[in-house]
């Protein structure tokens, strides 16, 4: 499906709304705004709508304009009262949207754009693109970015470079592909301020994320000959220091660079025994294999998923786990 066929599934006469997975990310927040900005360029009346708008990245277009659980919550009546249209980003399952599970099952038509390897087709439409790097590079995709195709919107181009950065972790990560160069080099084409963006997204620490890494390393532990290394913040420590998730999110990729390190797994607390756990990978153990265990998802090297507990328990359970997958594949 190209973003010509997408439109022609919507209908002008009714509301789309953009939603995508819980705690979102980089990814998550440009793909839904670079929707959200086309969609509005060709005339339709759109809303995004998502759990929380994370903090860092209030210099995409339309960071304000995004609608949070609490504002569903106020106008869920208003939304839900005549037929409408959702666009789901980012999300392999419908765990992954659960705040928003009523605004899914009354919607007219849903849609599916993801690139998860994890993806159970769940919507009534689906562009799942599992070699794509990024939801943002499937929307690239569905433009044309990748062949002859062109944009003009630096918002919109903006919002997609962020995706493609975060979710590659600059190019990093193997999902890249020459696809996602080329895709990356049309948008700095358009405007995008790619050494902004880059400062912005991965050398710029505030004072809350370096007082959140350095709990997290007094709580590391390395096991597994040195190839598994775990990191926790308790929910206590979230609420005394005034942390947000989004202090914490690149946590669980340092840890995998330490230099024995095959896995890695990090476990915040989100609330009193919940539990959010991210799992990397630099070998050839499937990480998302385990977070599926416990109704999560992701890629093979990159994973996530929500579990319920007292916190040494969800310790002890996870330490079992990345055992067992170190021993499978050792």
């Amino acid at each position: 499906m190209n973003y010509i066929e997408l439109k022609n599934h919507l209908s002008l006469d009714e509301y789309v709304y953009i939603t995508g997975h819980v705690h979102p990310d980089g990814d998550c927040v440009g793909s839904a705004l670079a929707l959200y900005h086309l969609l509005k360029k060709d005339g339709y009346n759109v809303r995004v709508i998502l759990e929380e708008k994370p903090n860092g990245y209030e210099f995409l277009n339309g960071y304000e304009e995004i609608y949070t659980l609490s504002d569903y919550t106020k106008y869920q009546g208003q939304i839900m009262s005549s037929s409408y249209q959702l666009i789901i980003v980012d999300s392999g399952d419908l765990s992954r949207i659960e705040p928003f599970m009523d605004l899914f099952s009354q919607a007219r038509l849903t849609i599916n754009i993801d690139h998860h390897s994890s993806n159970d087709h769940f919507a009534d439409i689906q562009q799942v693109d599992v070699q794509a790097s990024s939801t943002c590079e499937v929307i690239g995709m569905m433009l044309g970015l990748h062949k002859h195709e062109h944009i003009d919107d630096v918002h919109i181009a903006t919002a997609l470079y962020t995706g493609i950065i975060y979710d590659t972790g600059l190019f990093k990560h193997d999902c890249t592909r020459k696809e996602t160069h080329y895709i990356a080099a049309k948008l700095v084409d358009v405007g995008v301020d790619q050494t902004f963006l880059i400062n912005k997204l991965y050398f710029t620490k505030t004072e809350k994320s370096l007082k959140a890494l350095q709990i997290a390393l007094s709580n590391m532990k390395v096991f597994g000959k040195g190839h598994i290394v775990m990191a926790y913040i308790s929910y206590e420590d979230m609420e005394k220091h005034n942390l947000q998730k989004s202090d914490t999110e690149a946590i669980v990729n340092q840890l995998v660079e330490v230099d024995t390190a095959y896995i890695s797994c990090f476990i915040l607390g989100i609330d009193h025994e919940k539990y959010k756990i991210s799992l990397r990978s630099k070998s050839l153990i499937d990480v998302c294999e385990i977070a599926q265990k416990y109704k999560g998802g992701g890629h093979i090297k990159a994973a996530g998923c929500s579990v319920d507990g007292k916190l040494t328990e969800v310790i002890k359970s996870f330490e079992s786990e990345l055992v067992n997958a170190y021993e499978r594949n050792s």
